[in-house]
């Protein structure tokens, strides 16, 4: 069911990649489902919690990934 809310709610998350960088824990980054997300977009590796191996750009920190692999890690680990 769609709902259409006109107004500031409370709960909503109106930026999810500033949202991201300020709430993600190391743990979210050491399992497989990241690991996976972090293969498919970003063609890249998890070299530790604050550092991905992209193809394109290198070494990076996490907080440099694509918005859409923000919103998948904070959908799973965040579902509230």
């Amino acid at each position: 069911m769609l709902s259409i809310y006109f107004g500031e709610l409370k709960e909503a998350v109106y930026n999810p990649k500033e949202f991201f960088d300020n709430t993600y824990l190391d743990s979210w980054l050491e399992d497989e489902f990241a690991a996976e997300v972090i293969k498919q977009i970003e063609r890249g590796t998890i070299l530790s919690p604050q550092a991905i191996n992209t193809f394109a750009l290198g070494v990076i920190p996490v907080t440099k990934i694509s918005g859409g692999t923000k919103i998948l890690l904070l959908v799973k680990n965040r579902p509230d």
